[in-house]
């Protein structure tokens, strides 16, 4: 029998293991391999779901539509996928805005209530509260950016979110922190609970680092919280005070938004970059947090000093850094486990330039713009956007999230 009249899962298998190899690694979408890996069995002779397993996966873009959601793989041209998922009804048109490995989600099913972080793959759930106690009473809140210090089957696992003052009246004014032992109803405040409403810097992002929650100020200062779960299941949230790193970065009168990912064991700051607000993604800059120890005072040794600097990136080193507050992420590119990638920064359209505020006041007529999808190549001769899923419409329900599988 000829070639071309061989079937079709039999059409390769005359090929030598090693172009088989370079075939499977030259396509990129991790859905697509494991579907030829199922019709094709010389290439599923060579897919290795051993090493697929031990290369960490890459985001998906969960991408709010009609019905529910959908996801895409985060390369341009790649499909976008249905979500073989069976996901809940109230999840279908949530406001999603973190995620944690193993499929998990933030999310609120009425916009600005009704938070949980729900598992899409196994339906657990653990419901956070709507409101926080400070000052002025017990106030709603729209949760915009959550993390876990753990994963969530730990017992000892701690949400921390930033929390924009629910009523209409208060949103825009200062963010509030709160804190959860996931699975248990009653939030925790630090210390300053009762002065956070008026005292507190407005919050750019929030990171579980080294075993503490580092929020990122809107100065560019770093406020740092120690959650201590007791045997008895007492949270306790222990301050261990503010670094600080003098004036802020001077982005040439640009609008921005920060971001903090952890890469390599360091702790990174992300500023992304838009001539003005409501205006598409023009730029990335990279930071590197430093320590540096200041000379002793009057001979001094035993009270040492110390300096926060943010050291900017001329280089990322082959990263890949994928931005979402809560939940950044980073990989190093490699040839065989992430064919077709770069180092760059990925990004999706979470609102934050278009006044996100006005959409989280709980009106009908919230619209996600969903337009601001790409990602910045920092390793091309010119760094530069490329902005992909352009079909993509507007959401009335969530802007795109990431998915970690």
């Amino acid at each position: 029998m000829e070639a071309a009249q061989l079937p079709e899962q039999d059409r390769l298998s005359g090929l030598h293991p090693d172009f088989l190899r370079l075939i499977n690694e030259h396509i990129p979408c991790l859905v697509h391999r494991r579907r030829m890996a199922r019709v094709c069995t010389a290439l599923r002779n060579v897919f290795n779901p051993q090493h697929e397993a031990a290369t960490p996966p890459l985001p998906w873009i969960l991408l709010p539509r009609p019905g529910g959601p959908s996801f895409s793989c985060v390369l341009r041209g790649c499909d976008t996928h249905d979500l073989d998922l069976d996901i809940p009804a109230d999840a279908r048109a949530a406001r999603y805005f973190g995620a944690y490995e193993g499929g998990w989600v933030f999310l609120a099913a009425g916009q600005i209530d009704g938070y949980a972080l729900l598992n899409l793959r196994t339906h657990q759930r653990f419901d956070i509260p709507d409101s926080v106690d400070i000052v002025i009473g017990d106030v709603g809140v729209a949760i915009v950016a959550a993390t876990l210090s753990s994963p969530p089957e730990h017992e000892h696992c701690v949400v921390a979110a930033i929390c924009c003052l629910a009523p209409p009246e208060l949103v825009g004014g200062p963010c509030v922190r709160a804190f959860w032992h996931l699975g248990h109803p009653v939030p925790v405040n630090d210390d300053d609970a009762n002065t956070a409403a008026i005292t507190l810097p407005n919050l750019e992002d929030v990171i579980h680092y080294k075993g503490a929650f580092h929020f990122l100020t809107d100065v560019e200062d770093l406020i740092v919280f120690e959650p201590l779960v007791h045997d008895d299941g007492r949270l306790e949230i222990i301050p261990k005070g503010t670094r600080r790193f003098g004036y802020p970065c001077q982005y040439d009168g640009l609008a921005h938004a920060r971001y903090l990912v952890e890469s390599c064991g360091e702790l990174l700051m992300v500023v992304r970059l838009t001539p003005y607000l409501g205006e598409l993604t023009l730029a990335f800059r990279v930071f590197q947090m430093e320590q540096a120890i200041l000379p002793a005072v009057d001979g001094d040794n035993n009270n040492a000093k110390y300096s926060w600097n943010w050291n900017e990136l001329q280089d990322l080193g082959g990263r890949m850094l994928f931005i979402g507050r809560g939940c950044s992420r980073s990989y190093k590119v490699a040839k065989a486990n992430y064919p077709g990638f770069k180092a760059g920064v990925y990004f999706l359209d979470e609102g934050r330039f278009y006044g996100e505020e006005g959409i989280l006041t709980g009106v009908d007529a919230q619209e996600y713009p969903c337009r601001d999808i790409g990602k910045w190549l920092s390793s091309e001769p010119i760094p530069s956007i490329d902005n992909f899923l352009p079909e993509q419409e507007p959401s009335s329900y969530s802007p795109p999230a990431w998915f970690l599988n």
